[in-house]
């Protein structure tokens, strides 16, 4: 093994969620969120607004077992759904660098159970930024991120507005 793949193996495994919504803009997602105090970080691209986050290395072996999607991300998925009133897809990596990978997707809506999708069909429509990101290729770091959770009330308010203002065009 040489120095590379010794390092790409020390690396441990990657596990990421994203949260696709049917928001145009980014700015009126981050915004919103920030007005009803959800912490989040959201992604704008040409598909909809996205909310991504990393998850935790422990992973539920009930829910594994029965396919259902991890906590963390599943609430984060649903009080999406009650913020803008439709449903979500809820996307989750799992990378083992220098061996292997899955990908899961779950459709979610208020308080129904989730329902498991292709997650092929739905990577195969997203904006290359956030497959990018799902598939490895840049790190959370690496995106253009909006951080609710530094936004004041002020600037929230006016990035949802402004975020209205240009779909409407």
């Amino acid at each position: 093994m040489d120095e590379f793949d010794e390092l790409v193996a020390s690396i441990g495994p990657r596990r990421v969620a994203c949260v696709l919504t049917p928001v145009a803009s980014g700015e009126a997602l981050a915004g919103l969120a920030a007005l009803s105090d959800l912490k989040t970080r959201v992604l704008a691209s040409s598909t909809g607004a996205a909310v991504v986050m990393e998850l935790g290395e422990d992973v539920d072996p009930f829910a594994a077992l029965t396919g259902a999607a991890p906590e963390e991300a599943a609430s984060l998925a649903r009080s999406l759904t009650h913020l803008i009133h439709t449903e979500v897809v809820l996307l989750v990596s799992t990378l083992n660098p220098g061996t292997d990978g899955t990908m899961e997707a779950w459709r979610i809506k208020d308080d129904d159970p989730e329902e498991s999708i292709a997650p092929g069909l739905v990577v195969a429509s997203i904006d290359s930024n956030v497959e990018d990101f799902l598939i490895g290729e840049t790190s959370i770091d690496d995106l253009d991120l909006i951080d609710t959770s530094t936004l004041p009330r002020w600037k929230a308010t006016r990035m949802f507005t402004r975020g209205l203002k240009k779909r409407k065009k």
